[in-house]
């Protein structure tokens, strides 16, 4: 069987997804060390840069950009929570952009460990690490899911406050 490594798109798509959770943040939250997520976009294409050139190569997972990518996301997410604790004039459960938090929260905690373990588990134990990749199916769909409920969630609070 002849089939091509695809694996340069994911190294593509691992900045660009991180460059478009910055900007999710930047518009959701007011707090400062989120507006510094520009500057970390810069990081983690240098990070992924060198991580092609000196690591892994374009053949191998960009483990190393997307655990960093992760943890980021992870830090982004619990300080979207404290910021949005001090809002007091709605349920926190109720609202669509909670829903959406938590979502990436807990795909992206996940995948820190995935990714992290990723090397370690295709080392060691092939069957093993075909279930780790299935759990990753599983946080994606899941993240996916908590996504949509919580579009539905912020369109319905959008049509109740104006009035539609």
């Amino acid at each position: 069987m002849n089939s091509k490594n695809n694996l340069l798109l994911h190294h593509i798509y691992v900045p660009s997804e991180f460059f478009l959770l910055v900007w999710f943040y930047n518009k959701n939250t007011t707090s400062k060390p989120l507006k510094y997520g520009k500057h970390l976009c810069f990081v983690v294409v240098i990070i992924e840069i060198v991580e092609i050139l000196y690591i892994n190569g374009f053949d191998k997972f960009n483990t190393i950009t997307r655990s960093v990518e992760s943890l980021l996301v992870i830090f982004f997410a619990i300080l979207w929570y404290a910021n949005y604790m001090k809002i007091d004039k709605v349920k926190i459960s109720e609202q669509g952009l909670f829903l959406i938090n938590t979502a990436f929260f807990l795909y992206f905690f996940g995948s820190v460990l995935l990714y992290s373990l990723s090397e370690l588990t295709m080392k060691f134990a092939y069957k093993i690490a075909i279930n780790v990749w299935s759990l990753h199916t599983l946080l994606l769909t899941v993240m996916y899911c908590i996504i949509l409920m919580g579009i539905i969630k912020w369109k319905k609070n959008q049509l109740s406050i104006t009035g539609v």
